[in-house]
This record gives structure tokens, sequence and C-alpha cells, in this order.
């Protein structure tokens, strides 16, 4: 039995190998304890690993980003992981903010910094991404923009979808920017009330019956 947490990937290799979707789900608890930090202007995060480096050239948020600090001085960009993210987006030193990898256990604290999350993805490899850092975003009430595309397709009514064009990028944040306070109400709301729903305590019958079902489809008896 084969399961993976992208729709695009199980069509991949359905030809080949019967695959099961089993979502990422969130272990809300961690994330539900931390609180926001208070703090000047408006701050637009991110954090990943190695592999997103192409997410922010090929998509054209590292140019909207330059764009976005010029005509909105209040706003400061936070990258957390991949230096090499940090050190191509081209703003001014007093708009940008790098922090180092952290524990999992620590990650909610770097998320409670954020005004907006961003998610950009590029390429065919991206689209067979999970869509965790969205829903992370979602449990923790922040605001996000993300990449159009497959990996984030089922949370379209939950935050904006962009189009991978510098001019996409930099109008969805400008607007963003502007009405902050109408896209918290969104975050707190609908997008909420979603993502605590894909709390993997709440889904636990859900993956049992996955593994059931690929179990009964080999003959071996399973039990939850």
């Amino acid at each position: 039995g084969v399961t993976v947490p992208s729709t695009r990937l199980a069509q991949d290799w359905q030809s080949i190998q019967h695959i099961d979707l089993v979502p990422n789900y969130i272990e809300a608890d961690k994330y539900l304890k931390t609180a926001p930090q208070p703090h000047e202007g408006v701050i637009l995060g991110w954090g990943g690993s190695f592999s997103h480096l192409q997410s922010f050239t090929d998509s054209g948020l590292a140019i909207a980003l330059r764009r976005v600090c010029q005509a909105r001085k209040q706003v400061q960009v936070l990258i957390c992981g991949d230096r090499r993210v940090f050190d191509a987006i081209n703003i001014p030193a007093n708009q940008k903010m790098y922090q180092p990898w952290v524990s999992a256990e620590e990650w909610p604290q770097s998320l409670a910094r954020f005004d907006i999350g961003m998610a950009p993805l590029a390429g065919e490899y991206d689209q067979r991404r999970s869509w965790i850092k969205v829903l992370e975003y979602m449990l923790m009430k922040i605001p996000w923009a993300a990449s159009d595309g497959a990996a984030y397709a089922e949370l379209s009514d939950f935050g904006h979808l962009v189009e991978n064009t510098p001019a996409a990028w930099e109008n969805t944040l400008l607007e963003m920017i502007d009405h902050l306070d109408d896209c918290r109400r969104t975050a707190n709301e609908t997008a909420y009330k979603f993502a605590i729903q894909q709390n993997v305590d709440e889904n636990v019958d859900q993956i049992l019956a996955v593994y059931s079902a690929i179990a009964e489809r080999n003959g071996i008896e399973f039990s939850g």
C-alpha cells in the first residue's frame, strides 16, 4: 500500500499502483497555545526548507516583495530557514529579517510574528506538495497568500490564491496590507474553523479507514 499527502502525486501513480490520499493533518495543540506577538508595522512571513528557492524566484514573489517594500515602508519581510531565500530578496536591510531554523516545538512562536503568511510554489515538483504550510497559517489565524495550483486548490475559500507573476503577487499583497483587518476577520472565522477540523486527533477514524482498506486489498487482517 502507498499513501501520499498530495492529490496530484496520487494521480501521477494511480495507473501503476493503487495510491491512497492521506492529507497532512495537523497537530493543533502545539499551535493553539501560542499567542500572536505584538510588533510595529506589518510582517510578511515565510519559513521553509532548502527546496523552496525556486518557489520564490520562479513564482515572481521575490520581485514583487521589492516593489511592495518600496510602496509600503511599514512592511518588513521575515524569512525563516533557508538563508538563500533571504539573500535572493533584494529589499532594504531595515525591511528584511532572517531567522535560522528552529525546532518543531518552537516553530509556532515564529509563526506568531507573521501578519501575512506567504506560500509561493513554482514548477511541477511544487504542485505535488501538501497543504501543510497554508494549513498552519489558518490554524494560527494568519491571513495568507499562496501560488494558485494543485497544492492549495482546496483552500481557495480561505485566503488568496495568486497567479505566478510579479504583478499579481504585488497587487495581492498590497491589497491585503491595505485591508488587513478584513483579511484577519476571514482568518479568525471561516479559515480557522476549517483548519481546526483538520486536527489529526479529529481524523483518526479517517486515517484508520485508509489503512484498513489497504490491509483488506492485500488480504491482511487489520486492527486499529
